[in-house]
Parts: structure tokens; C-alpha cells; sequence
């Protein structure tokens, strides 16, 4: 653990957030829909794997609803590049005045969405008398819940493909 707390990102959530931002996730929870409704019309399995696939949907729905921030704040572009560029930093923590120089964003507006990105868990600050820093909060439990929630949708695809649905 270094100064300021935060621990060194580990693989599998630099292999989860590189895949979420190609919106593979997104693909992913795409196809998961299609295989379930088209489970709705073939039903090759009877009315069990029907109800599976129902059931599936709604831990998968419970799950988008508990996260639902989490998506709603990196689904927009601006805070998406003022991720990126708080990851790919050198240092650990930015200031506004720096993420707004490296973004075509004012310092207002980068101050707007970092504020929605630290209410939602995935960005915090340290304080140095007047000046804060921003940074990526690793430690934050979303992201385990976020990986969780990919695995659950690649766990359902597999089992359509096993089940010969996609």
C-alpha cells in the first residue's frame, strides 16, 4: 500500500475495465438477451429451461438495478475520458485544473463529472491542505460486484451454448 492508500490495480480488474470500456460487457448482456427470448419461443429444454432462463434474467436485472449508477456514470463520454485519463496518469491523483488540461473540458465541467464519478464510488480525492487530487478508487466494492455481475452474464451464455441456444 503506497502514501496515500491505494492499493496497485490487480489484473483481473485492468482485464475487466478494458473489456467493459470495449463494451464486450455490453455485447455480452445483448446476447444473453437474445439467447433468453429466443429460449422463450424454442424452448428445447421444456418449461424448465424457460424458467431458468426467466430466472436468470431477474438476478441479472437485480444486479444492473443495484449498479445502475456505476453504468449511468461511465456510460457518458466525458467522464469515460476523464477515467481513462486518471488511469493512464503517471502520478497517483490529478487536479482539475490538469484532467481539464488534458481533456477538451472546462474545469467546471470536469469538476461537475468528477463529483458524479466520486458519489458513484469509482473516483476518490486525498486533500493536501487546499489542494485535492483525484484518483481511481481501487478498493471500492463496485468493482468486485461489476466482475461478479460479467461473470454471471458469461456463465449464462456458456450455458446456452450448451444447451445449443446461441
Amino acid at each position: 500500500m503506497d502514501i496515500y492508500g491505494l492499493k496497485h490495480f490487480e489484473d483481473s480488474f485492468l482485464v475487466f475495465f478494458t473489456r467493459w470500456v470495449r463494451l464486450d460487457f455490453l455485447y455480452q448482456c445483448q446476447t444473453l438477451l437474445k439467447i433468453c427470448y429466443n429460449g422463450l419461443k424454442i424452448a428445447t429444454k421444456g418449461a424448465k429451461s424457460v424458467d431458468d432462463c426467466l430466472k436468470q434474467r431477474k438476478r441479472l436485472a437485480a444486479g444492473f438495478k443495484q449498479y445502475r449508477d456505476v453504468f449511468l456514470a461511465l456510460g457518458d463520454e466525458n467522464r469515460q475520458l476523464i477515467f481513462l485519463v486518471l488511469l493512464e496518469n503517471d502520478k497517483v491523483g490529478m487536479r482539475v485544473p490538469d484532467i481539464a488540461s488534458q481533456t477538451h473540458l472546462s474545469r467546471p465541467a470536469v469538476s461537475h463529472h468528477l463529483k458524479i464519478l466520486k458519489e458513484t464510488g469509482l473516483v476518490n480525492l486525498y486533500r493536501i491542505g487546499t489542494r485535492n487530487d483525484y484518483y481511481v478508487e481501487a478498493e471500492s466494492s463496485c468493482w468486485k460486484g461489476l466482475q461478479q455481475l460479467t461473470s454471471q452474464v458469461e456463465a449464462v451464455i456458456e450455458q446456452a451454448k450448451q444447451l445449443g441456444r446461441f
